[in-house]
């Protein structure tokens, strides 16, 4: 599953799928059943790791979380993103907030990938205008949490 989310991510500019703003903002947000904000917040968390994505900064009280993974392209990959883009690598941003609401916790997930070049310099930030890496996190999350 992991590597069905970072080929997906990784093939941004290929897919002919990408959302508007409106859309975007639907699959990057998810209503859950459960006003465990903590287990909420705990297991995102866990599931970004499982996904290979190093948590840089979490605060609990506040339900944010930044976590980062630097991909290095590969065979056929490296080839065509460096002799097209001036690509050496990717690294996969992901940004989560948690927020109670009565009943039920609120969870907005972006994701953004900022391609670098040989020597490490970001040339391009993207952010990831498809649907399916979203609603994989979601669904790894509901089954996480049982829900």
């Amino acid at each position: 599953m992991q590597a069905v989310v970072l080929l997906s991510i990784m093939l941004v500019g290929c897919a002919t799928t990408s959302l508007n703003q409106a859309e975007l903002a639907k699959v990057q947000t998810q209503i859950l059943n459960t006003s465990d904000k903590d287990a909420v917040f705990s297991t995102a968390v866990n599931v970004l790791q499982d996904w290979g994505y190093m948590v840089e900064d979490a605060n609990t009280e506040l339900g944010f979380v930044s976590a980062s993974k630097d991909v290095t392209l590969e065979g056929g990959q490296a080839v065509l993103a460096a002799g097209l883009l001036g690509v050496d690598g990717v690294t996969h941003v992901a940004k989560l907030n948690v927020s109670k609401r009565d009943t039920t916790c609120h969870v907005r997930l972006t994701f953004n990938s900022i391609f670098k070049d040989i020597n490490g310099r970001a040339t391009k930030t993207s952010p990831v205008r498809e649907a399916d890496p979203y609603n994989q996190f979601f669904t790894a999350l509901r089954q996480a949490l049982g829900i």
